[in-house]
């Protein structure tokens, strides 16, 4: 038999169950009593046992070695009467997450401090810069028109305590 030959086989098998998985293999010369259902290893539904999603459905497919009440107390699942139980890695993890998704958030708000008081100092310079800038023309253009007459303007400092920023 070649490979395609057993993949086909496989897939043959697989699109109708164990019977079909049962026959295909009776039909290649394997005894049916040493096939394992794969249902047995809890991947007859696309979950995998051990976890806790179906305790008490595959005993003996445990977690390190785990006995079904231990892996459910451990990592959580539903218990046989259908009742949910956290376990304690989960909640542990939510605890960690929550902590550190606080210290992120620390670590936001002192970022978002320091962009507040850089744009604060940033707003300050600027206003400083501007207000020199005006004064300087300010007194530029009054010491311009007392220099072209000065009997007809005041002085340039008495103009800057009026007029000045």
């Amino acid at each position: 038999m070649n490979i395609s030959d057993a993949l086909d086989l496989l897939k043959n098998a697989l699109n109708q169950g164990d019977a079909g998985i049962n026959s295909q293999l009776t039909a290649t010369g394997v005894p049916t009593n040493e096939f394992v259902s794969m249902r047995n290893y809890g991947l007859n539904n696309g979950s995998i046992n051990g976890l806790g999603a179906n305790y008490g459905t595959n005993p003996g497919n445990t977690i390190f070695g785990m006995d079904d009440a231990t892996q459910l107390a451990w990592f959580g699942g539903k218990d046989p009467n259908g009742a949910v139980t956290n376990g304690i890695i989960p909640t542990a993890g939510s605890a960690l997450s929550g902590l550190a998704q606080s210290w992120q958030g620390m670590k936001q708000l002192d970022l978002a401090e320091d962009q507040l008081n850089f744009q604060k100092k940033a707003f300050s310079q600027q206003f400083e810069n501007q207000r020199t800038l005006t004064n300087n023309q300010l007194r530029d253009r009054q010491a311009a028109r007392l220099a072209a007459d000065p009997s007809a303007y005041e002085s340039v400092d008495s103009y800057m305590k009026k007029y000045g920023v």
